[in-house]
């Protein structure tokens, strides 16, 4: 357990049991729980006593489908890492595109699978009117990566939703490459 908040494992503590009919699931999706901790130094064992524990739950980033090649063979890829809640802070990043191009993320409901030119997909339906077009740093096939750090605002409904990048490519006959799909769901 971090005891003392510095984010490191570093206190000495161990859950060592529960106690029962004492945990809650709040509103926020977080759960508390109390649970009896134990202090181990040197092969012997001491009881600290109980702990009221928080886990905070996030929501979820889910890659799916496959995305389609650009220039050099390389395909983008679209991903969301860190706590997909309300307040929570996270990274959306592109990867692997060609660097000193564009990309243009859209955004949808639901999943899908539509044939366009050159053996790519569009992986999202229900297309919104959201579109984002981002400059790709970098130089070259493969060396267009961006990454974009954010917290979602803490009146942020539960919502889920999906996305996918596509990357100008004069390189390609299609003119374009394209990420993976990405659904990502937020708790609010």
């Amino acid at each position: 357990m971090d005891l003392d908040g510095n984010g490191l494992f570093d206190d000495n503590a161990f859950i060592n049991s529960f106690s029962p009919d004492d945990t809650h699931l709040a509103d926020s999706g977080d759960v508390f729980f109390i649970a009896g901790l134990r202090d181990t130094i040197s092969g012997t064992t001491s009881n600290l006593g109980d702990s009221m524990i928080r886990i905070e739950v996030c929501g979820s980033a889910n890659q799916y489908g496959t995305g389609c090649a650009g220039s050099g063979g390389f395909t983008p890829s679209l991903n969301l890492t860190g706590c997909a809640r309300a307040a929570g802070n996270v990274t959306l990043s592109i990867d692997d595109g060609l660097g000193g191009s564009f990309t243009v993320l859209m955004f949808g409901f639901g999943q899908g699978n539509i044939a366009m030119d050159g053996g790519c997909s569009l992986l999202i339906q229900t297309l919104t009117p959201a579109i984002l077009n981002l400059p790709l740093p970098g130089a070259g096939p493969g060396n267009g990566d961006l990454s974009i750090p954010t917290q979602i605002p803490g009146n942020a409904p539960s919502v889920t939703f999906t996305m996918q990048a596509f990357v100008a490519d004069p390189g390609v006959p299609q003119g374009f490459s394209n990420s993976n799909g990405l659904e990502v769901t937020i708790k609010g």
